[in-house]
C-alpha cells in the first residue's frame, strides 16, 4: 500500500468515528461550558448565599463574569437538560460544578401561583415550588456567544488538509516522472 492509500484509509477511519460528543468542559475562568447546549455556567454554585428569589435574579443579572455580563437565573428547563446530560455522560453535578447540596432558584415561574418559582433540589435534581419571598440559594447562566469547537474537530481539520497536501504533492511527483 502506498502513501497516499495510508493516508487516505486513515482519514476515512476518522471520519467513521463519528462526530465529537458533547461534554461539560471547565473554561478556567470560573465558568464551564456544555458544549451540546452551548451554555455557560457558574462553576461555583450558591456564591450569592442565601436571598430571595428576586435578590438572587438581580445578583445573576448584575454579574460579571469572565469578561460577560450577560447572565442570567437559568431556566427549570436548563437545570434539567444540564442533569440529563450529566447522567447520560456517567456523572453527577458534584463532579463538575462546585455545589452545596441545597435549593437553587430558577427564572421560571410556578404555573400555578405567580408569587412562587421553580427551584432545583441538587443532590436529586428534583423540582421543588416555593414562595418568591423563601431564602434559597442560586447560580448563574449565559449563552455562549458562539458555538466552541472541540479540540477533536480541530484534529480532523489539520488531519483533512495535511492529506490534501499530500495528495497534492504526490501528483506533482508522478507528473514529474
Amino acid at each position: 500500500m502506498n502513501t497516499r492509500s495510508r493516508w487516505a484509509a486513515a482519514l476515512a477511519a476518522l471520519c467513521l468515528t463519528g462526530t465529537p460528543h458533547a461534554a461539560v468542559v471547565n473554561l478556567g475562568n470560573g465558568s464551564v461550558l456544555d458544549t451540546e447546549t452551548h451554555l455557560i455556567w457558574l462553576e461555583t454554585w450558591g456564591l450569592s448565599g442565601l436571598q430571595p428569589w428576586e435578590a438572587q435574579r438581580s445578583w445573576a443579572e448584575e454579574l460579571t463574569l469572565a469578561g460577560s455580563s450577560d447572565w442570567h437565573l437559568p431556566t427549570f428547563e436548563q437545570y434539567a437538560i444540564l442533569y440529563a446530560w450529566l447522567d447520560m455522560a456517567g456523572g453527577d453535578l458534584t463532579s463538575r460544578f462546585i455545589v452545596l447540596p441545597s435549593v437553587y432558584w430558577s427564572s421560571t415561574d410556578d404555573p400555578f401561583d405567580p408569587s412562587a418559582a421553580l427551584l432545583l433540589y441538587a443532590p436529586t435534581g428534583s423540582q421543588v415550588s416555593s414562595s418568591k419571598a423563601l431564602y434559597a440559594h442560586a447560580t448563574a447562566v449565559r449563552s455562549a456567544l458562539s458555538p466552541v469547537p472541540e479540540p477533536s474537530s480541530f484534529a480532523l481539520t489539520a488531519l483533512g488538509l495535511l492529506a490534501a497536501g499530500l495528495v497534492k504533492r504526490g501528483r506533482r511527483e508522478t507528473d514529474r516522472t
